[in-house]
């Protein structure tokens, strides 16, 4: 890109142009040769090489890429909305049926064609990651010379059965779709940025359209350890989205990338238009914290897919502050918990019990055996907690019976160190 350094995106533009007359199906070269479009202000040029590239984003199940550049050619003409259209059926509700969407002609020039001659690769790899605001450029000042290829393109039928879901817009409609996808921040990152900061409140949701992130978490010992990485179209940070708790975990960009931004005011703002998105952000909400409980605790790991949805629909999050009692001892259990993040230290009379961390749970003494708490449990940290009711953890007991005995068996072991006359009574009541 010397042209470029000197100043010259005309010159720069006429390279990609010859690449791109012999290699049509080259994304990386048609997508530059959009963004050059933009730079020198040929903005009808530059939509028209943006549409072939979200149409072949879209043919490879690629969705959220498809969406950062359809918000391209928004960028540069808010009333363009045929690539939008497109997107909705493919993505939203109701899901196109297999074989039923055809392509437009504007958005198939860059779909693989096997009969396509090849050309010298472009000068480097190029990223979506793209400018922070519309890059006008300065127009007539430069004096190009150069015309677009005539690309051979017509309409393309696209299987949309086998593209995958985005859990938050499978179950919009197109209207909704398209104003969610309007409200989404595109935020670039650079390797090493600290997107989200464990112990933060957020307020933000986000997806990764391109690059990885790397998810990072204090041990007990207090030490920042790597535990996860998140490639794109995965989605982090959602609780931000319905529940004032505290961040679970840091996230950190491990490459140069782009990710989505999902804000809780703007999504507030759609669901007051838009009542069924506050009901699909429940349910991603919920999703995500099944998988939460499912790591956090092996007791719940053979449910079948329909015992979980009920059981985690049962559960409350709760951020909790250091020094709140959440069970006294003598006094009636008032909830089965799930501790998500922090700790929790456990006294019986004035003997300091083992604590409790990530994981655990408790509360399920006096819910089990009809029995007054056995001990006080109080918050050592910001805690993140799972609170099930009483009522929802009956019938959880009453209809699992491998749950059901595990925490029995729980239960024995703890009463064992605090009442262990109460051991038999519990027994003989599970």
């Amino acid at each position: 890109m010397a042209h470029l350094a000197r100043g010259r995106p005309d010159r720069a533009l006429g390279e990609y142009l010859e690449v791109l007359r012999v290699r049509p199906d080259d994304l990386a070269v048609r997508q530059r040769v959009g963004e050059l479009y933009q730079r020198v202000g040929r903005h009808a040029d530059a939509i028209r090489e943006y549409q072939h590239v979200a149409g072949r984003y879209a043919h490879d199940g690629q969705p959220l890429k498809a969406i950062a550049v359809c918000k391209l050619i928004l960028r540069l003409d808010a009333a363009h909305t045929e690539t939008q259209r497109v997107l909705a059926g493919l993505y939203g509700s109701p899901r196109t049926p297999a074989g039923a969407l055809r392509l437009p002609a504007s958005m198939t020039a860059a779909l693989p064609d096997a009969a396509a001659p090849t050309a010298s690769a472009p000068t480097e790899e190029l990223a979506l990651v793209v400018p922070a605001e519309p890059a006008d450029g300065p127009g007539g000042a430069f004096d190009i010379d150069v015309e677009a290829p005539a690309a051979p393109s017509q309409p393309r039928t696209l299987d949309a059965s086998r593209l995958p879901t985005i859990p938050l817009f499978r179950d919009l409609g197109p209207r909704a779709f398209a104003m969610l996808s309007d409200r989404i921040h595109m935020r670039p990152v650079v390797a090493g940025e600290v997107v989200v900061r464990e112990g933060e409140t957020g307020q933000s949701m986000f997806a990764v359209v391109q690059g990885s992130v790397e998810v990072r978490r204090a041990g007990p010992d207090g030490v920042v350890r790597p535990v996860a990485r998140m490639g794109e179209g995965e989605f982090f940070g959602e609780m931000a989205l319905v529940a004032d708790v505290p961040r679970l975990a840091t996230v950190v960009a491990a490459e140069d990338g782009l990710l989505f931004e999902f804000t809780r005011e703007k999504i507030r703002e759609l669901a007051a238009e838009h009542p069924t998105v506050a009901r699909v952000i429940e349910r991603f909400h919920r999703q995500r914290l099944l998988e939460n409980l499912l790591r956090s605790s092996a007791l719940f790991r053979p449910l079948s897919e329909g015992d979980r949805e009920r059981l985690v629909a049962g559960f409350r999050v709760r951020r909790v502050p250091p020094g709140t009692t959440l069970l006294r001892e003598g006094e009636p259990g008032n909830g089965f918990y799930v501790v998500l993040r922090g700790r929790c230290r456990v006294t019986h009379g004035r003997r300091e019990l083992p604590g409790l961390r990530e994981g655990d749970v408790f509360g399920e003494i006096s819910l089990l055996a009809g029995v007054p708490a056995t001990a006080t449990v109080v918050t050592a940290e910001d805690c993140v907690l799972m609170r099930l009711a009483p009522a929802a953890f009956a019938d959880l007991v009453a209809e699992q019976a491998h749950v059901r005995d595990a925490v029995a068996a729980l239960a024995r072991e703890r009463l064992a160190r605090t009442h262990p006359g109460a051991v038999a009574r519990a027994e003989g009541r599970v």
